[in-house]
């Protein structure tokens, strides 16, 4: 049965090169780039310029009522 060494051989060639430098830099690169981010979860909120349909631009903290939490949901209507 060739096939089936053929298939095996392949398929441990897949899995030892999983963790290459390429692959590990990848990874590294990503977390960095996680570590340079300002704004987090659980953080404070960023205080951005909001603009109103009605071409008003506001601070998106304005928006905040009291202890009420502010939920900003991002979608489309399509």
């Amino acid at each position: 049965m060739p096939g089936w060494t053929n298939l095996v051989n392949e398929l441990y060639c897949r899995q030892a090169t999983l963790y290459t430098w390429r692959f590990l830099r990848s990874v590294l690169r990503s977390r960095v780039i996680d570590l340079r981010k300002t704004v987090h979860a659980g953080g404070p909120a960023y205080d951005a310029d909001v603009v109103g349909v009605d071409g008003v631009t506001r601070r998106l903290l304005d928006f905040e009522r009291g202890s009420r939490p502010l939920v900003l949901v991002f979608g489309s209507c399509t």
